[in-house]
């Protein structure tokens, strides 16, 4: 496979720290692993009361926990 090199991200103004929505692991670990290759500190926030059935909200939760 050929894969392109990782552009590096900014974070606007300057920021050193960035708050990451993550709805689900399969969404945000792409953007989590970009952050980190990047160099930039990121905290997770898992908020997603519109998912349904509770077993789903929570194996996104698990799987957020598990991939952080």
């Amino acid at each position: 496979m050929n894969e392109k090199p990782r552009q590096s991200l900014t974070p606007p103004d300057g920021q050193k720290k960035v708050l990451l929505h993550s709805c689900c692991a399969p969404c945000s670990g792409e953007v989590m692993e970009a952050m980190i290759a990047s160099g930039i500190d990121y905290t997770i926030f898992f908020y997603t009361p519109n998912i349904h059935p509770e077993r789903e909200y929570l194996l996104r939760k698990d799987e957020n926990i598990r991939f952080a």
